[in-house]
């Protein structure tokens, strides 16, 4: 047998292995690079909208579980802090932590005023300078570790523009289970 009929199938193999190994890549390029990429992108859009059902699925948790421990009240409405007018902010503001207190089982024991009252510049949401007082109180507080931070979160859910400045906590003997606490708030008014 001559070398050149020899060489022919190996030729042909050859040619044929080549066409095969050009022919895979051009289809791995056009048609299965192009779905991995999508592939990828598909999961990793699947990840953040877990995430982002995990989120919607605790705020809802967490209106149901408002809604739960306010009945009546529509979590939807807006309930933004206003200011008082500065002849009677504190005494709506002493009002309103009557109820809160008892409701609490937390017994104010001493209220001292901090300073003097101020004027403090703030901007209003479309940017204005508006002027506000501002009065310091200290309260001196008695109640359960729970009663406390109940009492203390109901006030910063009030209407009026308060701001619990600091909170000391302590055990003093013969009281247990009971602490007292001292509590700054810095209250708000127009003047």
């Amino acid at each position: 047998m001559p070398i050149s009929e020899m060489r022919r199938p190996f030729l042909r193999w050859g040619l044929f292995a080549v066409l095969l190994a050009v022919s895979l890549g051009a289809a791995r390029a056009v048609y299965v690079d192009p779905r991995e990429r999508e592939i990828r992108k598909l999961r990793d859009e699947v990840g953040t909208l877990r995430g982002q059902l995990g989120d919607l699925r605790g705020g809802i948790e967490a209106m149901e579980t408002w809604s739960r421990e306010k009945p009546g009240l529509d979590p939807t409405v807006d309930r933004a802090r206003r200011t008082r007018p500065a002849s009677t902010m504190v005494a709506a503001f002493l009002d309103a932590l009557g109820p809160i207190g008892t409701g609490h089982g937390v017994a104010t024991q001493r209220i001292d005023p901090v300073g003097i009252p101020e004027i403090e510049v703030v901007p209003d949401p479309a940017g204005a300078a508006l002027p506000l007082r501002r009065t310091d109180l200290r309260f001196r507080i008695r109640g359960s570790y729970r009663a406390l931070g109940g009492y203390l979160r109901d006030v910063e859910e009030l209407d009026q523009y308060v701001v619990v400045r600091s909170v000391s906590i302590r055990s003093e003997p013969g009281i247990y289970p009971d602490l007292v606490a001292d509590v700054g708030f810095r209250i708000y008014g127009t003047p």
